[in-house]
């Protein structure tokens, strides 16, 4: 194994060397307010180049875009996913990485 572990609850082990903790390759899950947030802005940056009447035609103007989009996405969406987390990492520590069932995805 690479890096020094450091044990925690249920067998997981924290990476001192790469600081983080070990994410089940079969457990997708954990990402998901990082992919809730990046899908909104893929779809609201598709939406305004393709209906939008703004001219983003440069590099500045879509990350401008972007970053309004950003700060627009309501606090609560985020929190609900990550409110999700605790149970969810502690369900996949216990069963070694598994696909989680329905109810917590």
């Amino acid at each position: 194994m690479e890096g020094k572990f450091s044990p925690l609850a249920d067998g997981a082990a924290y990476d001192l060397a790469r600081h983080r903790t070990p994410v089940p390759p079969l457990s997708p899950d954990v990402h998901r307010p990082i992919e809730h947030v990046f899908n909104r802005l893929v779809h609201n940056l598709y939406t305004e180049l393709f209906r939008g009447q703004r001219a983003l035609d440069s590099a500045e103007l879509v990350g401008q875009f972007v970053v309004e989009q950003f700060y627009q996405i309501d606090a609560a969406s985020i929190e609900r996913d990550v409110s999700k987390l605790p149970q969810l990492l502690e369900w996949l520590a216990a069963n070694g990485g598994a696909w989680p069932p329905r109810e917590l995805r």
